[in-house]
């Protein structure tokens, strides 16, 4: 009989391939009313079904593999149906999918037995390593945010505002600090260098025919005070972890 984390993999496995790998999601997102869609309630089945399926072939339980399945089908018809539409934005996206894995975990932990062991797991992963890794993260990403902003206010007002989309520089902030960061406590510099190549010759190709040297000091600044305060935070989380 397999395992415990199997049988939760083989859940996660057939939920994602039936939600994104099968053209009802696109068909469901096109059409006018998603209540009144047939592939609302054929993606519901689908899932079901092979909750049903996986739950009856791996544990040879076929009452409550049907009742977990009921649940699933109920569950995501609700859920899908609230999220689909021309206008789903990334909110109703993840929480439609967060509620899909809730499901599916809290069935796998019914199923299992497994919810007496919950809190001691949590309580596990809650030491001072992992605390220490996710305040490094969240500092790499608002805190920096807003002192790389306020350091560069007083050139920003000199060159004005530009063409670039709304948000959009916060965002690539956000994410190259995660990843810097994450290759600092992965002791991956030949990345970090490669990196920030990278970086330099897409703002060469941005900036090289504007003529704006300002510009392009203003950039090569927040580029360098991102790598910089990400690089940092990194190098204090490996010298207090010992790594």
């Amino acid at each position: 009989m397999p395992d415990s984390i199997t049988l939760l993999l083989w859940l996660l496995l057939a939920h994602v391939a039936l939600d994104f790998l099968l053209p009802l999601r696109r068909r469901l997102q096109d059409a006018p009313s998603s209540w009144r869609s047939p592939e609302l309630y054929l993606l519901g089945l689908a899932q079901g079904l092979a909750v049903l399926l996986i739950l009856g072939v791996l544990r040879s339980d076929p009452a409550p593999a049907g009742l977990a399945a009921l649940l699933v089908v109920l569950i995501r018809i609700l859920v899908a149906g609230w999220a689909a539409g021309p206008q789903r934005s990334v909110r109703s996206f993840l929480l439609e999918q967060l509620a899909a894995l809730l499901t599916l975990v809290a069935l796998w932990l019914t199923r299992e037995g497994l919810w007496q062991a919950v809190p001691a797991y949590l309580g596990a992963q809650a030491d001072t390593r992992n605390l220490l890794i996710l305040l490094g993260y969240l500092l790499v990403l608002a805190p920096a945010s807003g002192l790389i902003g306020a350091m560069l206010r007083p050139w920003q007002e000199r060159i004005g505002s530009d063409d670039s989309l709304v948000n959009g520089g916060a965002f690539v902030g956000y994410l190259e600090r995660g990843l810097i960061l994450t290759l600092v406590l992965l002791a991956q510099w030949q990345a970090i260098g490669f990196l920030l190549t990278a970086k330099s010759i897409l703002r060469f190709n941005e900036l090289k025919g504007r003529n704006n040297r300002q510009r392009s000091e203003y950039v090569l600044l927040g580029t360098l005070l991102s790598f910089t305060l990400s690089i940092a935070v990194g190098l204090a989380i490996r010298l207090m972890l010992g790594l």
